[in-house]
């Protein structure tokens, strides 16, 4: 049986609680929303381009081998917010592995 993923929307407060490890570094963007895996290995964020007012980008946070957050996947210059979040969600699924703990930085 293939394991199916639990995609969960999340609050701004769960995603940087310092309990979950993401503690996100406090850059100039506005995130609009925030979601992670039902089993908290993978995290995802949307936000507004600082640069590019009016486009969306898509982060996924995966732990490193130190157990701190990091970027693991990037995408930028969506035309919505909604399209953002389709985005994460598939992120999120082409990244979720059950097995994986880890998401070694190069």
């Amino acid at each position: 049986m293939i394991p199916t993923i639990d995609i969960v929307s999340i609050s701004k407060e769960e995603f940087e609680d310092p309990s979950s490890g993401t503690m996100t570094p406090r850059i100039p963007v506005r995130e609009l929303q925030w979601f992670r895996t039902g089993d908290h290995n993978l995290y995802g964020v949307i936000f507004e381009d600082p640069v590019d007012k009016g486009t969306f980008n898509a982060i996924v946070l995966g732990r490193d081998e130190l157990s701190t957050y990091r970027a693991i996947d990037i995408q930028t210059d969506f035309a919505t917010e909604e399209a953002g979040v389709e985005a994460i969600r598939s992120l999120l699924t082409k990244h979720w592995d059950p097995a994986v703990n880890v998401y070694p930085q190069d």
